[in-house]
Order: C-alpha cells, then structure tokens, then sequence
C-alpha cells in the first residue's frame, strides 16, 4: 500500500513539474528567461532548445538577451526567436542577442488567462487520472484478497488527501501566474 502511494506522489510531483514549466513559458508583462528557452533553433544540422546554445538573461523588465557561447550562430538565434511566433523582435548586437519585450495589450493579458485556466485544467486532469489509475489497482488487489476491504478504503482516504493537497497547490500556482499577468 505505502508503495502504491509513493507512485501516485512520484506521478503527481512530475505533473507538477510539468505544470509548473508550462506557466513558466505564459508570458506577464515583464521579461522571463523562460519565454524564449524553449524556442528551436536550427544549429549543428540539428534543431536544438535555445537554453542550450547560451545563456539568457532579463538585465531589465522589458529586455531579454541571449549570450550564445558560439558567437557564429547571433544571427541565426535572432531569426529563430523572430520566426517563433511569440511577437518578440530580435536584434544581433556585439555578442549578444538583444529581445524586447512589447507591453502587452488588455486583450492579449486576457488571451493568457485563458491559456492559464487550459493548462490548470489539463493539469487537474493529469491528476485525476492518476487517482483513478491507483484507485483501479487497490480495487483490483482487493479482489484478489491481497489488500482487505479497510485497507483499501484507508489508503483511498490517504489518497485522497494527496490529491487535494496537489489540486490546491495547482490552484495555488494558476492564481499566482493570473495575478501576474494582469499587473500592468
């Protein structure tokens, strides 16, 4: 039982995390690293994550810049941010990619509630499912006597509270992001 527990809190600590990296990337009014890690770029014959070709840094809020440790790829860093569809401008200037973060517009701050609200969803989801799946293997030890019909209640109310308690911390992290999006 303890074992069947500690696999539901490894999945629902990795849909968190998951979770967690998606509301990084939801762009606030002010400049994140993570906006653009994520942007593929065409480098070495390959398309590689832009977080792994240097370093990016928010030297101010409006103001991301992208200090490539090969300085042969500046422009093709700048294309791939400005092809990416986020609506960031990126220039190639002495060693550095330099992105400028645009103020976001009433309707678009609205637009990334939404996306907020989506990923919480998808993420409650994640974690509904994995009750479901725990609770199908308890009722399935149960039938075969190998876990007595108050144990399985037991571990399900245990069970239950480590999926209130991560629904909460969902909760939790979507209201933040959404306050942070509408601070102008």
């Amino acid at each position: 039982m303890e074992q069947i527990l500690i696999e539901a809190q490894t999945k629902i600590t990795k849909t968190l995390e998951v979770f967690k990296t998606e509301l990084s990337g939801v762009r606030t009014g002010r400049a994140n690293t993570g906006l653009i890690e994520g942007v593929k770029v065409d480098a070495y014959g390959s398309t590689v994550n832009l977080r792994d070709l240097g370093s990016i840094n928010a030297p101010d809020p409006k103001t991301l810049t992208v200090q490539p440790w090969d300085p042969s790829l500046l422009d093709t860093i700048a294309k791939a941010i400005g092809n990416a569809g986020l609506g960031f401008s990126a220039t190639a200037d002495s060693g550095v990619v330099r992105v400028s973060i645009p103020a976001l517009t009433e309707e678009r701050r609205r637009e990334f509630l939404k996306l907020v609200n989506d990923r919480s969803e998808n993420a409650k989801v994640s974690v509904r499912q994995i009750r479901r799946e725990i609770i199908e293997a308890l009722d399935r030890m149960e039938k075969s006597k190998d876990l007595s019909e108050d144990d399985n209640k037991r571990t399900q109310d245990r069970l239950q509270k480590v999926i209130d308690e991560a629904n909460s911390q969902i909760t939790t992290l979507a209201d933040a992001k959404s306050k942070e999006i509408m601070t102008i």
